[in-house]
């Protein structure tokens, strides 16, 4: 390998591009010329460039000559480099922007040569060592409509790929949080084009106690818990007949006046509504007496007391309607142990009080349903039970149905949901079986299996009882052992061991083992027979092979006997 060269190795000459070739005669053989140089000029480059690249680094004064100023670039590598460039300051500008206490937008609008307008974003940020930033953040082309919605959604996802909030906006005109808000209320808060709620933008007056996401069942009725306040300094007067209306998915009703779906004034609304709290008590609680899929939307709350008007443009309440009902939910309290009392709870939300579900359980049958009101004052229908559990409930499946009624009670929609209870208790019903089971002789293999019923499962130890006392044996639910004698008595038995407890098997005693014990019965009883019928089949040959055996001598004189006698007689 070559020592490398030192910067005083290396001449570093000038490239004449001057003398490429000799000059055209033609336009077709200007254009080859021109091809023909650039080819020779990359070439040449890339030769000096090659013979550079064994030193540390490439001097400056290599750049200072102008030797790359005349190399061309294609349009495709300039624009990936001003990409590059773009990107490398939008990154730059997003670690900054990590560090603003405060920030402020301004905005303009132009059109480029296509007449497409572009949106220009120019953010001026404040840190806390008082640094202050000031970027193009970004240019959006606005291709078709520049709305006010429009040109908040490209601001707001300028925003987003800064990671900058909004209530970091410093000189907002509006003192209510819109992170919350839908687009069309967040592009009125900033849209200083909207003259006729400007004046409500810069100072809202109106503010209502609502939750601010309600769901309802299609064919049900939806109850709104609603409460207002107005700031101290507005002349809100009980006494002046006070209207309520509700608007629609947007709030300004003067640009869109089908908006207006409800106004207390009216007898002719859009939406079946009614006003059930008392406006003079500052009570807005409004019921929807039927809804369908139709009516989800953001809703915004106004009040008329003349000459007081005001809307809560800051507390927008979005109302979700679904064709099918939630499924309920069930809730245990207490520990899930053998022995303890637990209370089990179904729940179903309940956006209809006048017309709340029915609730109904495998736990009892016919339960009471007890409606009760929450927090946001918003309803939920319960069932309850307390009980003592048993290692029998382990396993046991709880289903809680809800039975919604619809269309005025005329047809009914349910939803269910299931829960398995999983129980802990000691081990139950611990025993041992053994194997085989029929006959056993000295010198074999019995088996032992134990077995228990528990939960969490158990852990077994095998134990045998001696004259020292019991000894452990063996752990796992098998154990075997080799018979040493007819006569063994050692006693084997189990222990079924969980976090809740233990339980002993019944010892077993392998000589007064049951099924051993008639195994052995019926082995002598059948032997007893047979030395019975052997002692009787011996006796009796030995009998008579003793009467045959006589002589005949004997068997003469009884004769000769029995014959005196006979004529004695006579």
């Amino acid at each position: 390998m070559p020592a490398s060269k030192t910067e005083e190795d290396i001449h570093y000459g000038e490239i004449d591009f001057s003398k490429r070739r000799p000059e055209p005669s033609s336009a077709s053989e200007q254009d080859s010329g021109q091809q023909q140089d650039t080819l020779y000029a990359q070439v040449n480059v890339s030769e000096t460039v090659s013979s550079l690249r064994q030193a540390a680094d490439v001097p400056e004064d290599l750049y200072a000559q102008g030797a790359f100023e005349n190399v061309p670039l294609s349009h495709r590598t300039v624009t990936r480099r001003v990409e590059d460039i773009a990107g490398n300051l939008e990154l730059q500008l997003k670690n900054r922007a990590v560090s603003f206490d405060y920030f402020s937008l301004a905005l303009d609008e132009s059109c480029d040569v296509r007449d497409t307008a572009q949106l220009l974003i120019f953010i001026r940020g404040i840190s806390t060592d008082f640094k202050i930033t000031e970027e193009l953040a970004a240019m959006q082309s606005m291709k078709g409509t520049t709305t006010g919605s429009d040109l908040f959604t490209e601001v707001n996802a300028c925003l987003d790929k800064l990671g900058l909030k909004w209530d970091k906006l410093a000189g907002s005109p509006f003192t209510c949080s819109v992170e919350n808000a839908p687009s069309d209320v967040q592009m009125e808060l900033i849209d200083l084009q909207s003259d006729t709620l400007l004046a409500e933008h810069f100072s809202p007056s109106l503010f209502i106690t609502t939750p601010k996401q309600m769901e309802a069942l299609s064919g049900s009725c939806l109850q709104i818990p609603c409460n207002f306040t107005v700031k101290p300094e507005e002349e809100f007067n009980s006494t002046r007949s006070t209207f309520g209306v509700w608007i629609k998915s947007n709030q300004d009703f003067a640009k869109n006046p089908h908006n207006v779906i409800f106004n207390s004034s009216s007898t002719d609304n859009i939406y079946p509504m009614s006003l059930t709290g008392d406006l003079s008590q500052k009570n807005c609680t409004t019921l929807f007496s039927i809804v369908n899929t139709s009516y989800t939307d953001w809703y915004y709350f106004r009040i008329e007391n003349r000459p007081f008007t005001s809307t809560a443009f800051c507390d927008p309440l979005q109302i979700t309607v679904k064709d099918t009902p939630p499924r309920p939910s069930i809730a245990i309290s207490g520990d899930l142990k053998e022995k303890q009392s637990v209370t089990i709870t179904c729940s179903a939300f309940t956006p209809c009080p006048h017309s709340p579900p029915k609730l109904t359980w495998t736990l009892q049958q016919d339960p009471h349903n007890k409606i009760e009101e929450n927090t946001d004052r918003t309803f939920t229908t319960k069932i309850q039970k307390t009980f003592t559990l048993s290692n029998e409930d382990d396993g046991f499946i709880i289903t809680c149905s809800a039975r919604y009624p619809v269309n005025e009670g005329k047809d009914v929609k349910t939803a269910e949901k299931r829960t398995t209870l999983n129980v802990s208790y000691a081990p139950k019903d611990t025993s041992v079986s053994i194997s085989p089971s029929g006959l056993v002789s000295a010198g074999s293999l019995v088996n032992l299996t134990c077995s228990s019923r528990a939960n969490p499962p158990v852990s077994f130890t095998w134990f045998k009882t001696s004259k020292d006392g019991p000894v452990s044996v063996a752990e796992g639910d098998f154990y075997s052992f080799k018979v040493t004698s007819v006569t063994d008595i050692e006693d084997y038995y189990c222990v079924a061991t969980n976090d809740l407890g233990n339980q002993t098997s019944s010892r077993i005693n392998n000589a007064d083992n049951p099924e051993f014990g008639a195994v052995v019965y019926v082995t002598l009883k059948i032997l007893g027979i047979v030395a019975l019928y052997s002692t009787i089949i011996i006796f009796e040959w030995w009998f008579r092979s003793r009467c045959c055996n006589k002589p005949v001598k004997d068997a003469v004189e009884a004769d000769y006997v029995n014959r005196v006698i006979e004529i004695q007689a006579s």
